[in-house]
């Protein structure tokens, strides 16, 4: 596993949100798509509208978790990535008002 520092750029659902990595030395990759390894959240973009109803809290639950903009803490799962191209992590938040 390893450890990079990280931008939120977007909160796609419950289980997937969009970054900026910095990878040091001033090298980033930018807006990788991140599985957050373990979640696994009802679909926010679906025409069950059941499970896009909970699919939209969940997404705005990881929404006030990780606001776009904030820093946070990526741990990748051995720089892998799923069936659908994305890199499997877990992400470390920093700090959460209210909380």
């Amino acid at each position: 596993m390893y450890e990079y520092s990280c931008k939120i750029v977007r909160v796609v659902d419950g289980d997937t949100v969009d970054v900026d990595i910095d990878l040091g030395f001033g090298v980033w990759m930018h807006k990788e798509r991140i599985r957050l390894h373990g979640i696994d959240t009802p679909e926010s973009r679906t025409r069950d509208l059941e499970e896009k109803k909970y699919g939209l809290i969940a997404k705005k639950q990881i929404k006030s978790f990780m606001p776009v903009g904030s820093i946070q803490t990526l741990v990748t799962v051995k720089d892998k990535t799923g069936k659908f191209g994305r890199i499997l992590g877990e992400i470390f938040v920093k700090e959460v008002e209210g909380l």
